[in-house]
């Protein structure tokens, strides 16, 4: 992903959440607004439903840290980013 969208990739030493709040927080949400609803009883079941989560993460939920946007709107906001109309982030 990083090569896709020519963005720097940084390590942060381990334990270290202030450096890392946001994905931090995008795990948390992960873990209320998905893991704890529904087992899933093979790998591909939930590799398909986390990709669908993902989907409606990136296009449809508003997020507050994002002043209220979608991360789709965030991410268009750059004129190089512009043209993105869909996020493909997981391989599922």
């Amino acid at each position: 992903m990083c090569e896709r969208f020519h963005a720097q990739h940084r390590l942060i030493p381990p334990r270290t959440p202030r450096l890392n709040g946001k994905v931090e927080r995008s795990h948390q949400t992960d873990g209320e607004e998905f893991y704890r609803l529904c087992p899933y009883s093979t790998q591909k079941d939930l590799q398909r439903a986390f990709a669908r989560w993902l989907w409606h993460y990136n296009h449809t939920r508003l997020h507050m840290g994002l002043d209220g946007k979608i991360p789709i709107q965030s991410l268009q906001a750059f004129p190089r980013y512009a043209h993105i109309k869909v996020l493909r982030c997981h391989p599922c």
